[in-house]
């Protein structure tokens, strides 16, 4: 967002799923996570890029946006598991879809914007 501006960051918030089913990190019977985590991932970007611009201090604004995306993206993803993936999922594989789309999810995107924040800080871009 800070590096290659918000147009650009709303369609890399779709690479890392993409990835992560190419590589084999994610099973592809659970392709149908994807969408759910790709728009979890734009909700964490527009959070982070409406507290940023918010708020005069950078640094206030920027951990605002990466708090309330954190939980906009864990909420919707378990909005998601809750109400729309039980169609396309037994079981089984839910109990898994829902273990990967929980808290680590939630744990990602909080360390990710901690990374984000120590990279940002020592480019001088917040």
């Amino acid at each position: 967002l800070f590096l290659v501006g918000s147009r650009a960051a709303y369609l890399l918030c779709f690479v890392p799923s993409l990835l992560a089913l190419a590589g084999g990190l994610l099973p592809g019977v659970l392709a149908p996570v994807l969408p759910f985590i790709m728009i979890g991932n734009v909700l964490l970007v527009l959070s982070v890029d409406k507290f940023y611009s918010l708020y005069a201090d950078g640094n206030k604004g920027f951990w605002y946006g990466v708090g309330a995306g954190a939980l906009l993206k864990f909420g919707f993803l378990r909005l998601g598991l809750a109400l729309v993936l039980p169609s396309f999922l037994n079981a089984p594989v839910l109990a898994k879809a829902a273990h990967m789309l929980a808290w680590p999810q939630l744990a990602t995107a909080a360390t990710g914007g901690l990374i984000a924040w120590g990279f940002l800080k020592w480019l001088k871009r917040i």
